[in-house]
C-alpha cells in the first residue's frame, strides 16, 4: 500500500466479496475484489478520514466517498480488469482490515444516499485541508468548470475577522492569509494539525540547482519566479521560471507543487533571496493547506459537524448547494 509514497509498506488484509486473480494488461497477475458497494464504502470510509471524528462529519465523507465511486465507473482504467483501484488515484480502500464501527454505522446510516447538482450526479471530490478557501475544480486539473465544485469561503462570512478575504484570496491580500492563523472551520476542527493549515518550505541555492537540473536543464540557474494568475481560493494556476538559459512555465496546481517536490497546496506566496550573481540564493513558499482544495474540506467537515452542522448542510455547502437523494435502499453489509 503507499506505493510512491514515504509510508509505503505491506500488511495483511482481509476483503468481504469475492477475490480473483487475472492476468492483466501489463502481463502482470492483478489481485481483484469484487463486492458490493457499501463493502467497499465501509473500507474506503476509515481509510480516508479518522473513524474518531464527529458522527455528521463521518456521514458526510460516507457520501462523498459513495459519489465518487459512482461518478468514477467507466471514467477511470479502462484498459484493466477491475472498475477502480484502491489506492489515492481512486479511493484509499483497506478492506475489512480497516472498518470501524463509528465510519461502520456512518456507511449505514447513509445507506444509497448521494448527491446530485440538478440532474447530474456529483463528482464529489474531496480533500484534507483547504486552508480556509476551497477552489474551482478548473484552475487545478484544467477539467471543464463544474457547477457543483466551485471555489467556496470555510469560513462564516458575517465574520469581521474575514472582511478582507469576502472577494477571495487573490495577490493583493495571499500575504495577509498566509501570514495568519483565522478560525475558518478546518482551524477549529479538533482533529486539526497547525502544519497543514499553515505551512512553509524553502529551498537553498544548492536543492535549486538539483531541481531544476532534473526537471528543467533548459533553464539553468534561476533568476526569477513569477506567478501568472490565481483562481478565487488562492490556488496558483500559473508559474514562469526564468533562468540563465532558459524559461520554463508551468500550468495548474498540481503540476506546480509535484514540481516542487510535492508542496501540500497550491496557495501560496513566494519569497525569493538573490545573490551577487543575481540569481536566486534561496526560495521560500508560505502556504495554506493541505492537498488540492476541490470540493469538500474534511478537516472543515470536522469543523462544522463540531460545531453543529448537520451532514447534509455540511454536503450542500461544500458541493454548490447540490441536493442528497435516495438512490437504494439494501446494503450489502446487511
Amino acid at each position: 500500500y503507499g506505493r510512491g509514497y514515504r509510508w509505503h509498506g505491506h500488511e495483511s488484509r482481509e476483503y468481504r466479496g469475492d477475490i480473483y486473480v487475472v492476468v492483466s494488461g501489463t502481463a502482470k497477475l492483478a489481485v481483484v475484489n469484487v463486492a458490493g458497494a457499501e463493502s467497499i464504502l465501509a473500507g474506503v470510509v476509515p481509510s480516508e478520514l479518522f473513524s474518531t471524528a464527529h458522527t455528521e462529519a463521518l456521514k458526510a465523507q460516507a457520501v462523498a466517498a459513495r459519489n465518487i465511486l459512482f461518478s468514477q465507473l467507466g471514467q477511470r482504467h479502462h484498459t484493466d480488469p477491475f472498475h477502480l483501484c484502491s489506492a489515492q488515484h481512486c479511493q484509499v480502500y483497506g478492506g475489512i482490515t480497516k472498518e470501524q464501527p463509528t465510519t461502520t454505522a456512518a456507511v449505514k446510516a447513509t445507506t444509497g444516499k448521494v448527491l446530485f447538482h440538478g440532474p447530474t450526479l456529483v463528482n464529489a471530490t474531496y480533500s484534507s485541508t483547504c486552508g480556509g478557501y476551497t477552489e474551482h475544480n478548473e484552475n487545478v486539473w484544467g477539467t471543464p468548470p463544474d457547477p457543483a465544485l466551485r471555489a467556496r469561503p470555510d469560513f462564516p462570512r458575517r465574520s469581521t475577522e474575514f472582511r478582507p478575504f469576502s472577494a477571495g484570496i487573490n495577490d493583493n491580500n495571499i500575504d495577509l492569509w498566509v501570514d495568519d492563523s483565522p478560525a475558518t472551520y478546518c482551524q477549529l476542527a479538533s482533529k486539526m494539525r497547525s502544519e497543514a493549515f499553515r505551512w512553509t518550505r524553502t529551498f537553498d541555492q544548492r536543492e535549486l540547482a538539483r531541481l531544476l537540473a532534473d526537471k528543467a536543464p533548459g533553464v539553468g540557474f534561476l533568476r526569477s519566479v513569477a506567478i501568472l494568475e490565481r483562481g478565487p481560493g488562492g490556488r496558483v494556476m500559473g508559474l514562469r521560471l526564468t533562468g540563465t538559459k532558459g524559461v520554463k512555465t508551468i500550468l495548474y496546481e498540481l503540476p506546480i507543487r509535484r514540481f516542487f517536490n510535492n508542496l501540500r497546496s497550491g496557495t501560496f506566496a513566494i519569497e525569493t533571496t538573490t545573490n551577487p550573481q543575481s540569481t536566486v540564493a534561496k526560495l521560500t513558499f508560505r502556504g495554506a493547506g493541505w492537498g488540492h482544495g476541490v470540493g469538500m474540506c474534511q478537516m472543515g467537515a470536522i469543523g462544522r459537524a463540531e460545531t453543529g452542522h448537520p451532514h447534509q448542510s455540511i454536503l450542500e455547502h461544500y458541493y454548490g448547494n447540490a441536493s442528497l437523494h435516495q438512490l437504494y435502499q439494501t446494503s450489502s453489509l446487511d
